[in-house]
């Protein structure tokens, strides 16, 4: 029980921190930085989030996660061997499980 007292005693204590911290540089023990700008529940925007112009890096991380992901499925199903593959071997399995599903002979 005394080490809980001590963690609590040493949380409040930095939050504590903050709210002053706020209070001699905003004059303020609350500072809500986003204005009038929030968050709607109601209207989400999941899909323009995911997939808008302004977000590339998202959708770019998003789509190499999943090449990665196809690609760790084809060595782990042995259709992208470690020592056996060259640049012509790789392209031409690349991102393809067809092979995988059909159960096909391996190249090398």
């Amino acid at each position: 029980m005394p080490a809980f007292l001590i963690a609590l005693i040493i949380f409040f204590g930095l939050a504590v921190i903050q709210f002053v911290l706020y209070k001699i540089q905003t004059g303020s023990f609350w500072v809500y930085s986003y204005g009038k700008k929030g968050f709607d529940f109601t209207h989400p925007h999941i899909i323009s989030f995911l997939f808008s112009y302004r977000k590339g890096l998202t959708t770019l991380v998003f789509l190499l996660m999943i090449v990665g992901q196809i690609q760790t499925y084809q060595y782990r199903t042995g259709y992208i061997h470690w020592s056996e593959m060259n640049k012509e071997r790789y392209w031409k399995s690349f991102l393809r499980i067809d092979k995988v599903i059909r159960k096909e002979k391996k190249d090398w």
